[in-house]
């Protein structure tokens, strides 16, 4: 199970910075003035956004239908009135007022059933304190939900109430100065009590059946782990009884009758010695999850106007023109997903209490004596709980407001005499790539891939470049797998909660940092015909041998990650494994026997990410997914979604429900990479030393050529 993860941290490198620029974010509400010397520094700011809507339909992409109906059969007034004058005073000899309400109010409110959100968000942005004219520089950005972000959700929903209306108030005036209350009632009686869930019961001697219209809210609240908000809730609408007792009673006349009361003269005593119910029900259950991005537009100050999407990198180059400052606009909306997965569920338990009694004596003189005892013993024993998905669609929630943050940043004048001729101000404004010689340990040999416990997705990525052309530091690697190819039950399921959609990879100065996305949550799914009632992800295994994967693991060149502790991996402590065999746990999962077998039922929208799903990478008549033995070498750490926004991932990149996420030292696949030291006795000869300087020259000239298994 993942260790409990520390809140999102939004001051990242703010301790570095001068305290007046901090306060200067911080007092300036969304206009933001950076100040600086003439040396630029990197600048992370960050701002608190917040987007507001209501009443949304919780179905669709709109407003929330509705039906209101409002009818008061009646009437009401309100007048005043005076007679003749009082000498001297002038004032009325009688002045009266009346006003009043009386008749039938009935109300009616039907709705589709609504959403309503609001969301703070935590946007940081990564910027120079000072730019140059004619400069290029880039943004970086990524942000966060608040822990205060929710919303609320209401399925349809009913209303229906009417009421008896009496309100009267009236008083008198006698020679302006004597006020007589004469009546002030405001009174309503419901002719019956309001209905919100109209409800339906009837039985008879051997069990009922009761059922109203179901309605279900709930409350989304962000996620311990991802960047989402999530709810659910459920409601039992329906339920049928049946007495087993009763009927035991009934069909078997031997058996005496299970409960009764006995009197004899002051003395009562009653019993219920076996009570037992079949209990049936259905229950509407709701699960939604809001996801999102946000996107906009950045405004300079020269009227030019660039698309901004939070998460990705945006380039700006500054105006030759632009004078001592650049301002800059930023307009920013929420793109928000709502996915609602609507289910039916039907049950039945059996309920069973025994040994229930009570006396009574009454006693001439002094209070009644009772003693209730039992029931001696009751359990309910489930006997089963079936959903059947009814509704299942993510859609754009519409409504939300637009936000607007203004900064500036100081230019800096380039200087006639700089030095350094043509390239004398190279620096780039935040592009931390390095040069193409610098040294990585992902290469197009790397082949990173991962199945569920039930093969009914997988992916596959190559983590590098080729010579030449190598993969640089600090660059996400997104490998997309269909959206559209995961299987469930037996038969093409897409966006089932098996569902893979992207692995994306980044290797930085001292680590990997991986990202699975998809529908399946790092605690698996619940499923009845695996054997522990658990389907998970499989292990991820790693493989920088250029062989496929069987020859990889047969020559001990196979590497692994075993990242959550509930699957069926033949390894318990999470973390980086070298000198793995694996194994398959498609059988106690309910899943594919082989590769070939869910190749075949997928078809066409089969797809394996940078490989195709008839690889030759794979053996297809297997389905190797986990780790049977290895040998541990170091540990993982997981990531959140702040650390993510912060390494630059895009969020929006794949869709999916859940993000897995986690890094682990590069050196232990560096050393994979290190060349075996040759000795050389002291005694060599020169021939030997030039034999030797040859084979180095050869061997550093020979470019190893990518392998063939994404062709």
């Amino acid at each position: 199970m993942v260790d409990p993860l520390h809140a999102p941290n939004f001051s990242r490198n703010m301790t570095t910075l001068p305290i007046i620029k901090r306060l200067l974010f911080a007092t300036t509400g969304v206009t933001v003035a950076l100040v600086s010397a003439n040396t630029a520094e990197a600048l992370t700011l960050t701002k608190q956004l917040q987007f507001n809507t209501s009443n949304q339909s919780i179905w669709d992409n709109g407003d929330a239908l509705g039906f209101v109906y409002d009818n008061f059969l009646g009437t009401d007034w309100s007048r005043s009135g005076s007679f003749g004058t009082v000498p001297v005073t002038n004032k009325p000899i009688l002045e009266a007022n009346t006003s009043g309400k009386v008749g039938l109010q009935t109300n009616i409110r039907l709705t589709s059933g609504t959403v309503s959100a609001a969301i703070p968000i935590n946007l940081f942005l990564d910027l120079p304190d000072v730019v140059n004219s004619g400069e290029t520089f880039t943004i970086k950005s990524g942000f966060t939900f608040d822990s205060q972000a929710s919303f609320q959700t209401i399925s349809p929903d009913v209303l229906l109430e009417s009421k008896f209306i009496f309100n009267q108030k009236a008083e008198a005036t006698l020679m302006g100065d004597y006020k007589l209350p004469l009546i002030d009632v405001s009174s309503e009686r419901n002719l019956f009590d309001p209905v919100t869930t109209p409800e339906l019961s009837f039985g008879g001697d051997f069990g009922s059946i009761n059922m109203h219209v179901p309605k279900v809210e709930t409350q989304g609240a962000k996620d311990s782990i991802f960047n989402q908000l999530v709810s659910q809730g459920e409601n039992e609408f329906l339920t049928a009884a049946l007495d087993l007792d009763k009927l035991a009673t009934t069909i078997f006349p031997e058996i005496p009758p299970l409960g009764g009361s006995i009197k004899q003269g002051n003395f009562d005593f009653s019993y219920d010695l076996l009570d037992a119910k079949l209990e049936a029900y259905l229950k509407l259950q709701q699960a939604f999850s809001l996801t999102g991005g946000l996107s906009g537009s950045l405004n300079l100050g020269n009227g030019l106007s660039v698309p901004f999407t939070v998460g990705s990198d945006v380039s700006v180059t500054v105006p030759e023109d632009v004078g001592s400052s650049l301002e800059l606009d930023l307009n920013l909306g929420l793109d928000a997903n709502l996915r609602n997965l609507t289910s039916l569920a039907i049950g039945s338990s059996l309920n069973v209490a025994a040994g229930k009694f009570s006396a009574n004596v009454s006693l001439p003189f002094e209070n009644s004596l009772t003693a209730d005892l039992g029931p001696l013993f009751q359990d309910s024993f489930p006997l089963f709980e079936q959903p059947a998905t009814i509704f299942d669609k993510q859609f754009s929630l519409a409504g939300f407001n637009q936000q607007a943050l203004d900064f500036t940043i100081p230019v800096s004048k380039k200087s006639d005499d700089s030095s350094g001729g043509e390239n004398g101000n190279q620096s780039g404004g935040g592009n931390d790539q390095p040069s193409n010689g610098t040294e990585t340990v992902l290469d197009s040999k790397t082949i990173a891939s991962i199945f569920t416990e039930c093969l009914n997705d997988g992916i596959a990525a190559i983590l590098g470049g080729d010579p030449g052309d190598p993969y640089l530091l600090n660059t996400w690697n997104d490998v997309a797998d269909s959206f559209a190819d995961s299987t469930d039950n037996a038969s093409l399921d897409p966006g089932s909660v098996y569902e893979m959609t992207g692995l994306s990879t980044k290797e930085t100065a001292d680590s990997i940092l991986m990202v699975l996305r998809g529908n399946l949550p790092l605690t698996g799914t619940s499923e009845l015909r695996a054997t522990d009632g658990n389907v998970n992800w499989g292990d991820l295994f790693i493989n920088q041998s250029g062989l496929d994967f069987n020859s990889a693991m047969q020559k001990g060149e196979l590497s692994a990650i075993h990242f959550t502790e509930n699957n069926n991996s033949g390894v318990s402590e999470v973390g980086f494994y070298n000198n793995v065999i694996a194994k398959s746990v498609t059988a106690e999962n309910y899943g594919w026997p082989s590769l070939q077998a869910y190749n075949n039922v997928v078809g066409a929208n089969s797809s394996l990410g940078d490989l195709p799903s008839d690889t030759s990478y794979f053996a297809q008549t297997g389905s190797l997914n986990e780790i049977e033995s290895g040998k541990f070498i170091t540990g993982i750490t997981y990531l959140t979604d702040s650390d993510l926004a912060s390494a630059g991932y895009d969020f929006n990149k794949f869709p999916g429900s859940q993000i897995v996420a986690f890094k682990f030292d590069k050196s232990v696949l560096a050393k994979s990479r290190e060349p075996k030291k040759v000795s050389t006795p002291e005694s060599s000869t020169t021939f030997s030393l030039i034999l030797m300087g040859l084979f180095l020259v050869f061997s550093k000239c020979v470019r190893p050529q990518k392998n063939n298994f994404h062709q």
